[in-house]
């Protein structure tokens, strides 16, 4: 069978939109809130809707831009090598290691480790681990310290959806800078 029979099959873009859409939400959820915190008198039921709204809508954010990472570094594999070399050899290998070893292996450009770019990558893969690994905690409210932040991953602001979304489009433009305006054009072509 020729390559012009076949379908190729990629959730990759789906996982994308996705992203994107959540982002989307959020950042219309965020000045919502913001707006609402100009009213006077403040309707604190209404605040609150809008930020578990945000806290919600980021983490779809932050989960669906690392599945798109992933299901990318696996395409990008499979498609510059061969699937049986991908499965055999780069398959089982985790999320950092893909990204670091698979452009190397096909010559082609690379995230740097000791870049910015490489370490938002890391910081999202920890954040979606954390998230989708979470364990209840409980702290007596007396102990908690209001003046030091929240820990990121008990709450989740719109400031990690927009790292998470950076993160996506800076990664896949170092390694293919074309992909990206191709998954953009898709993506609001849908939405038109």
């Amino acid at each position: 069978m020729s390559d012009l029979q076949k379908i190729k099959f990629s959730n990759t873009i789906r996982y994308y939109e996705i992203a994107k859409n959540s982002y989307e939400n959020v950042e219309l959820l965020a000045k919502n809130r913001n707006d609402e915190l100009k009213k006077q008198p403040i309707n604190h039921s209404q605040l609150i809707k809008y930020a578990n709204s945000v806290h919600n809508e980021a983490i779809i954010t932050i989960v669906f831009c690392t599945m798109t990472l992933e299901s990318y570094i696996n395409e990008y594999g499979i498609t510059n090598s061969s699937r049986s070399f991908f499965q055999n050899h780069l398959e089982k290998l985790n999320l950092i290691s893909k990204f670091t070893l698979i452009p190397k292996l096909n010559n082609k450009p690379e995230l740097k480790t000791d870049k910015q770019e490489f370490q938002n990558l890391k910081w999202l893969i920890n954040l979606r681990n954390d998230l989708t690994h979470y364990k209840i905690k409980e702290k007596d409210v007396a102990d908690i310290d209001m003046t030091k932040p929240i820990s990121q991953k008990d709450f989740i602001l719109e400031e990690h959806a927009q790292k998470a979304i950076k993160t996506l489009e800076e990664t896949i433009n170092i390694l293919e800078p074309d992909k990206l305006k191709f998954f953009n054009q898709l993506w609001l072509n849908k939405k038109n």
